[in-house]
């Protein structure tokens, strides 16, 4: 879409995402394509994290997405263990553990 978004016939003005996080989680991409975006004269707008266009509106857009990304990784890494945790309580339950009874 961003190829197409960027070709000479310029087939469309705006890219609309639902937050800048949906856009990219990695914050270099996310400037690297939103610089992308504005040199082909697109605009990129957030549905729920609305920002101007000034300097001031910039730095923010920019914490905002470092700020995203931050919290993507965070996720990741309490999703990941949850997950480690389940399977390992689900592989002592399973050999008949008498701790587990009543649990499965």
């Amino acid at each position: 879409m961003i190829d197409l978004a960027c070709e000479p016939s310029h087939p469309f003005d705006v890219i609309i995402t639902h937050s800048f996080s949906r856009f990219f989680r990695d914050s270099m991409l996310f400037e690297i394509y939103a610089r992308r975006l504005k040199k082909a004269g697109l605009d990129l707008v957030s549905m729920t994290q609305e920002v101007g266009d000034d300097p001031t509106s910039q730095l923010i857009r920019k914490v905002v997405v470092l700020f995203d990304e931050y919290s993507s990784q965070e996720n990741a890494k309490h999703r990941s263990g949850f997950t480690a945790g389940r399977h390992s309580s689900e592989s002592r339950c399973s050999k008949g553990n008498s701790a587990c009874r009543g649990t499965n």
